[in-house]
């Protein structure tokens, strides 16, 4: 497990699906994974699954999408 932060281009994907209107979790886990495999490392082995700085948890996720919600109404 990774004990580095989530990286930024993941967190940009999560807000970037956020605001296009991707609400599920595990919808958005699903298009993470994608953008992971087939944007971030096209070509390459992905990095393993346990490894949270590519592979966000729900927690990451759920958070990522309540701080840019909030910070959106601060507006």
């Amino acid at each position: 497990m990774s004990c580095l932060p989530t990286d930024r281009r993941v967190i940009a994907k999560v807000r970037e699906l956020a605001q296009a209107g991707v609400r599920r979790i595990p919808q958005m886990q699903q298009l993470v994974r994608e953008f992971v495999c087939s944007e971030l490392f096209a070509g390459q082995t992905p990095p393993l699954h346990c490894d949270t700085r590519y592979w966000p948890t729900e927690r990451v996720i759920r958070n990522c999408v309540y701080l840019m919600r909030k910070k959106r109404l601060r507006r």
